[in-house]
């Protein structure tokens, strides 16, 4: 009785804050404590019984397993983004316009992001004809973002569903021409003109019909609608027959010679002397010959004084963007050679190894934004443009396995330029 009343009384001293964190220790421990083996409470039922003994044996399978649990997890936030997914196609057709395009961002954000093939060409009719009636009555930000969903559904549907998209082709024809059309809007249309028609490239007289169009554009007042042609025209240079190099050396190559000349907007004269690099690819690979001609003997020229302009007029910064661009594109019209370039995307290595892909992976990367990287493990167009073989096929724990191999690798190179870092500063501090 003594000591049950000392400890009574301890007990009774005790701050109630102690009390209460005693008694939530004693109830976890409790809850601890095996339940194998132990018989059941009084008065319990047969149901009772075999619903303790399921969820034991459910909970020991989850301790064993692991993987299970994690594969639901992943299966079910599938689930939820294809729902998601659903939904705000069934939006974009709603009236409030604050509705459609706060599903237009959310669609368009999800195909950057992720590769829905199936979902999308299950309804690619009813989106094509979504985006068609919607580019023709709205304007602006929300016809801006339905022509960037267009370019997204070109990247992401294969190419043996590309009918329906083939369709929008004429009316962004008949946007480009139309002179009242914003120059934003322009751009974007020139953009996805050059998107769509090259991920359709079986045909190959619509990618010459195409490119002719965008021609018209290289003598247009706007520098960012004369940008956007010469890279759409310049992808689609990169995939166009070789019939059609010849014809573009006599009647292009002028043209091109004239914008890195007079031009002053920087970024035009880049992609413009990035399309005279692929041209002396393409040429070199066709006929050496054809590099003997004067257009291109003059764009060589005028290749050399901008990869060693020093103009005073220029500001600093672009003046070195400009020289080491134009270094490296007079280098490959001298002797060939192209600026090494690896991609590493998870477990694979892409060498972009030439102009054509070059140009092909910037496009990409340009629409396609922070999920350029799962796109290339993940989306059957971008597989077969950079010779990635068909989409691997990854478990969840071999999901696991590469992302603590990707983690180690990190940890390693992060200590690696450390040390390095390291004896730099050793080596100042010594000097």
């Amino acid at each position: 009785e003594g000591g049950v009343l000392l400890c009574n009384s301890w007990i009774e001293k005790m701050p109630k804050n102690s009390r209460s964190r005693r008694k939530r220790e004693d109830k976890a421990a409790t809850s601890e404590l095996p339940s194998a083996g132990l018989p059941p409470p009084p008065g319990a039922g047969e149901e009772d019984i075999e619903s303790v003994s399921s969820s034991q044996d459910g909970s020991a399978f989850s301790d064993d397993g692991g993987g299970g649990g994690a594969a639901s997890e992943d299966q079910d936030r599938e689930e939820e983004l294809l729902f998601q997914l659903s939904e705000n196609l069934d939006q974009l057709s709603e009236r409030n316009s604050r509705t459609r395009m706060a599903s237009l961002l959310s669609v368009n954000k999800l195909l950057c992001t992720k590769v829905v093939t199936p979902q999308l060409i299950g309804r690619i009719e009813t989106v094509t004809d979504t985006i068609g009636r919607s580019i023709k009555k709205v304007r602006g930000s929300e016809r801006l973002e339905m022509l960037r969903l267009a370019m997204l559904a070109s990247v992401q549907v294969s190419s043996g569903h590309t009918e329906p998209l083939a369709s929008l082709g004429p009316l962004l024809a008949q946007i480009l021409s139309d002179s009242s059309v914003s120059a934003n809007e322009r751009v974007m249309c020139v953009q996805t003109l050059g998107m769509c028609v090259f991920g359709q490239s079986q045909d190959m007289q619509e990618v010459v019909e195409t490119m002719h169009d965008l021609e018209k554009l290289f003598s247009c007042g706007s520098d960012i609608i004369r940008t956007a042609a010469v890279r759409s025209w310049t992808l689609l240079l990169s995939i166009a027959p070789s019939s059609v190099i010849e014809p573009l050396i006599h009647s292009v190559v002028p043209v091109l010679n004239g914008l890195l000349l007079q031009e002053e907007d920087m970024n035009t004269r880049i992609v413009a002397g990035q399309a005279v690099a692929l041209l002396f690819e393409l040429t070199r690979d066709l006929e050496e010959d054809l590099l003997d001609a004067k257009e291109m003997q003059k764009s060589e020229e005028v290749i050399q004084a901008l990869a060693s302009e020093s103009s005073r007029y220029t500001a600093r910064k672009e003046r070195k963007q400009q020289r080491s661009c134009f270094r490296d594109v007079a280098q490959s019209l001298d002797d060939g050679s192209v600026p090494e370039r690896q991609v590493k995307c998870s477990m694979e290595v892409i060498d972009l190894n030439s102009w054509g892909r070059l140009i092909q992976y910037d496009a990409f990367r340009e629409v396609l934004g922070p999920g350029m990287n799962h796109h290339l493990q993940r989306n059957e167009l971008l597989r077969e443009v950079f010779s990635l073989g068909p989409v691997p096929i990854v478990s969840v724990a071999e999901k696991r396995v590469l992302h603590m191999e990707q983690k180690y690798y990190n940890a390693a190179m992060a200590k690696h330029r450390s040390q390095s870092r390291g004896k730099q500063r050793d080596k100042r501090s010594i000097l």
